[in-house]
């Protein structure tokens, strides 16, 4: 994934943590936390109020990722704030 706007990236996490929640432990200026998986990357995402403008920031068509905050998924229209630690999965679909 290309990130587009501003964005700091995080450590990668490494594969035998028991979660990467648990290793979630930084400061944050007060963007939106975002995993990006399977690249096992962590980017902070500024100024994003809404799940497409997370999308859009990341160069993610929707539809190709989902958008997880804690154990629910996100919708289109779902608003996102400063402290939202997020999940961003890739998905494949086949024909």
């Amino acid at each position: 994934m290309f990130v587009n706007g501003p964005c700091e990236i995080k450590t990668p996490l490494r594969k035998t943590a028991p979660g990467w929640r648990a290793q979630r432990r930084f400061a944050t200026a007060g963007g939106v936390q975002v995993l990006l998986t399977p690249q096992s990357q962590q980017v902070e995402i500024e100024r994003a109020k809404r799940f497409m403008v997370l999308l859009e920031q990341l160069s993610t068509t929707p539809g190709t990722a989902l958008v997880i905050r804690g154990e629910h998924v996100l919708t289109d229209n779902g608003r996102l704030s400063a402290t939202d630690e997020i999940e961003l999965r890739s998905v494949v679909s086949g024909g």
